[in-house]
């Protein structure tokens, strides 16, 4: 009983197809709040899964100082939306880093 109640909670918190630009707009305002630069956010096309479910993966660059990025990581990692990190691209130059996230989170189907 408390799984159910938990997983309907959970399957309540998950994002529609028209909620996912405000997700990538908290997304970039996120990274803004600690000054970083955010570059074109680009997103794949949600792959079906189950339970009426689609994965959706998407790309946001961002540059800033490095102590900015970590906090950034762990902003995504502690939101309350489902959304993980799929993978981190790091490059430097100049005192800047350039960061290539990778996010993925879970939409409803439609």
């Amino acid at each position: 009983q408390k799984q159910k109640k938990a997983f309907s909670g959970m399957a309540a918190g998950i994002p529609s197809q028209q909620d996912v630009p405000i997700v990538i707009r908290d997304i970039v305002q996120a990274a803004r709040r600690l000054n970083l630069a955010v570059g074109a956010v680009n997103s794949d096309i949600p792959s079906s899964g189950s339970e009426g479910m689609a994965q959706l993966t998407f790309t946001v660059p961002v540059t800033g100082l490095y102590p900015d990025l970590k906090r950034f990581i762990y902003s995504m990692e502690t939101t309350d939306r489902l959304l993980g990190i799929q993978g981190l691209f790091l490059k430097a130059d100049k005192g800047r880093v350039s960061m290539d996230v990778k996010l993925v989170t879970y939409i409803k189907g439609e």
